[in-house]
């Protein structure tokens, strides 16, 4: 399938189930779009290396989506709506969410320097990486805090998260909202990112269409 029509069976499988239903939260990564000014921490590189990180973490969805059932646009786009920014939204693979708020390094040493002072401080809730696996709900997927950091592994690791829960879920649409929290509002809200970086972003074709 392609990009519209992986919008479109979004869209329809969550019309179909009904919406969302209430239950236990899914600690999954959070979502963290707010403007600039309001206290992050941004490293701006060059635009080449800018470019290269990007592609990091869409070369790092595409060999995951090989070696998994979940479509890569679906990929894709959760590393825009996780780890973007600029316009249009690119990932940022040495990219950290603590406390609510994104902190954007410039390289994967100063993140994971960064990782390892909120660990001394006491603080292990904070999310990771393209894909932004939080720490305290994800650690034991990971070998370490560099595991993590890793696109690769990050990506491989948020694949099997999402395929855990579309297995529970029986659609896309479910497990994309649930990847950030089966909390209905917010479940709502982060699909909607997910539909609009669907539409704003690269499109290529899915691995599989269940």
């Amino acid at each position: 399938t392609n990009r519209k029509d992986l919008i479109r069976k979004l869209d329809t499988d969550h019309a179909e189930c009904g919406g969302f239903q209430r239950g236990n939260p899914v600690y999954g990564p959070m979502v963290w779009l707010a403007p600039i000014f309001l206290g992050l921490i941004v490293a701006m590189p060059g635009n080449a290396r800018m470019a290269d990180a990007t592609a990091t973490c869409d070369q790092a969805a595409r060999q995951a989506a090989r070696h998994s059932i979940v479509p890569v646009d679906l990929l894709l786009a959760i590393t825009r709506v996780e780890t973007g920014r600029g316009t249009p939204s690119a990932p940022w693979p040495w990219t950290i969410n603590s406390n609510g708020k994104g902190y954007w390094f410039q390289t994967r040493q100063e993140a994971l320097n960064f990782a390892q002072g909120e660990l001394a401080a006491g603080r292990d809730t904070f999310d990771v990486g393209c894909f932004q696996m939080n720490l305290r709900w994800h650690s034991q997927r990971f070998a370490s805090l560099q595991d993590m950091l890793d696109p690769e592994r990050n990506a491989k690791e948020a694949a099997l998260f999402l395929s855990e829960l579309y297995e529970t879920s029986g659609n896309w649409t479910d497990a994309a909202a649930a990847y950030h929290s089966r909390t209905p509002d917010l479940a709502q809200s982060y699909l909607r990112k997910i539909v609009g970086a669907l539409n704003d972003g690269p499109s290529e074709s899915a691995v599989v269409t269940r």
